[in-house]
């Protein structure tokens, strides 16, 4: 029996053509989707103001869930960069927002202010938070196809990540994120 499948990111079909069990099959890459009508760029001054965001600061955006307790999120390499952003002068100028998790009881310290939004169901509000940010940062130690920078570029704001995985599928190097 011949069969199709279907990958969302060459990543994972490249990882698949390696398999001793699908080398032969036919793989067809196809990116998970999003909505155009939810997922676009939105005014930023509104959306910060909708959020309670300052409007005056640069925004970065760390959007994981339960980021402090899995460490594939990354958020161990995340708090030393952003020290260093800290110390060289960002630290009046730059605030962290954090979606996906309450504020812990033992918050980790950035050396910038947090804002620690908890989790946003809703994809309206995912979408406004996107659009309030100036920097969306995934950290992530493994990831297939980040439904974070996917949405967070659809709402026009640029990604960090590391190379890994999906993330070459939607990043390009200094044209739409790093």
């Amino acid at each position: 029996i011949r069969f199709t499948i279907v990958a969302p990111s060459r990543w994972l079909a490249a990882c698949a053509h390696r398999s001793t069990l699908l080398r032969e099959a036919r793989i067809e890459v196809i990116p998970n989707g999003l909505d155009p009508d939810v997922y676009r760029p939105l005014a930023r001054a509104e959306a910060r103001q909708l959020l309670h965001l300052p409007p005056d600061k640069k925004l970065i955006l760390f959007s994981a869930m339960n980021a402090s307790r899995d460490r594939n999120k990354g958020q161990h390499l995340l708090l030393p960069a952003l020290r260093e952003l800290a110390a060289a002068g960002w630290a009046q100028r730059a605030e962290l927002l954090i979606a996906g998790e309450t504020t812990p009881s033992a918050p980790p310290d950035s050396d910038l202010p947090v804002h620690y939004l908890g989790v946003l169901r809703d994809d309206l509000a995912m979408a406004r938070l996107y659009s309030a940010a100036d920097l969306v940062v995934a950290p992530s130690l493994s990831e297939n196809l980040s439904n974070t920078i996917m949405e967070a570029m659809a709402c026009g704001t640029p990604a960090v990540a590391f190379d890994i995985g999906g993330n070459g599928d939607l990043i390009t190097h200094e044209q739409n994120g790093w």
